[in-house]
């Protein structure tokens, strides 16, 4: 329904005349520019609970079938995780991501030994 001014009678009625509403989110500053998450807010036929995580490529964007290994430091497995480091788990709709934890670790001048 369009008003006398032109605009759509209340904010969520094309939500309410399709089968699929999709979000395509884009990533922050830093790592993780590169990737797009597409969630599904609504779904008629099925479950919302998923998440599709895709990369920016030269000629479009391409499914990510391992999305941990771009948030996990590419020594981590060889060398071990370094000080100030921890991976943790975290779930993106349905399917568990990995990422790498960093922090700034000092020795204080006045810890106790």
């Amino acid at each position: 329904h369009v008003t006398k001014s032109g605009d759509l009678a209340g904010p969520r009625v094309l939500e309410h005349m399709v089968d699929v509403v999709l979000h395509l989110e884009a990533g922050g500053t830093g790592v993780g520019l590169e990737h797009r998450l597409l969630r599904g807010i609504k779904n008629r036929f099925g479950s919302t609970n998923e998440v599709g995580i895709l990369s920016m490529t030269r000629t479009g964007l391409a499914d990510v079938p391992d999305p941990s290994s771009s948030f996990l430091a590419s020594n981590l497995a060889t060398e071990g995780s370094p000080d100030g480091t921890a991976v943790v788990a975290s779930m993106e709709g349905s399917r568990p991501v990995l990422a790498e934890v960093q922090s700034l670790v000092t020795p204080a001048p006045h810890a106790a030994a």
